[in-house]
């Protein structure tokens, strides 16, 4: 998974991998070659995937398998969310990450979360990558998914916070309700930080309510224009 300012790193790591193993399968996907697949145009590269690419990659190592030649540039298929397994956060050393703060007050152990893919959103500094990347719609998966998950991460690490990576946590007012009150029901005693935007903020007085009563004590809002 490669972006832009990984490229020259990845294509000499290309590189030195298939000067060492001339057999191996070089895949890529990510960001930089969704939205520039030709700057991969290379004989050491194999496969290029776009979009994402959970399923795809899956399908190309049994094609490799019965020795079938993937297209070189496959279009990723949108996985179901809800049917996406969780993250397996033992594949690193999770713990470490735990004891990370974001912000000065928060409590430890922490854990990070994605409940979504992509933005509705068409801010210039962040476009095209987030939906050239994940596409349309913007999709959640749903509340019952995303507690069920924390759950689980309570009974494991005992987390104190929670921090929600998604570039618009805010987004679905009536998802974020139903969220809410699921949350609220396993009396997770966490507090969240997510992110928002200033719009939605100042709309949404009751939702920011809601919010701020389940644990939410910080939003990290992203600047939409350079003008007050």
């Amino acid at each position: 998974s490669v972006s832009a300012v990984d490229y020259h790193a990845a294509l000499k790591t290309i590189y030195v991998i298939k000067s060492n193993l001339p057999k191996s399968k070089i895949i890529l996907g990510g960001i930089h070659p969704t939205i520039v697949p030709e700057q991969y145009q290379f004989d050491v590269v194999d496969t290029i995937v776009i979009g994402e690419g959970e399923i795809s990659f899956i399908d190309i190592l049994r094609d490799f398998e019965r020795n079938i030649k993937p297209d070189k540039i496959v279009q990723g298929k949108k996985p179901d969310l809800d049917k996406t397994p969780w993250i397996d956060r033992e594949l690193f050393n999770y713990r470490k990450e735990t004891e990370c703060r974001f912000t000065p007050d928060q409590e430890l152990p922490s854990v990070t979360m994605l409940a979504g893919r992509g933005c509705p959103y068409h801010c210039t500094y962040c476009q095209p990558a987030e939906n050239a990347v994940f596409g349309k719609p913007y999709r959640m998966r749903s509340p019952d998914n995303v507690v069920l998950e924390l759950v689980t991460l309570k009974s494991r690490y005992d987390f104190k916070s929670i921090v929600f990576w998604d570039d618009t946590f805010t987004f679905n007012k009536k998802w974020l309700m139903e969220f809410c009150d699921l949350y609220e029901e396993k009396d997770f005693q966490s507090t969240i930080l997510a992110c928002s935007r200033a719009d939605i903020i100042c709309d949404n007085e009751d939702v920011i309510e809601r919010l701020a009563s389940v644990g939410v004590n910080w939003l990290v809002i992203g600047f939409e224009s350079g003008s007050q």
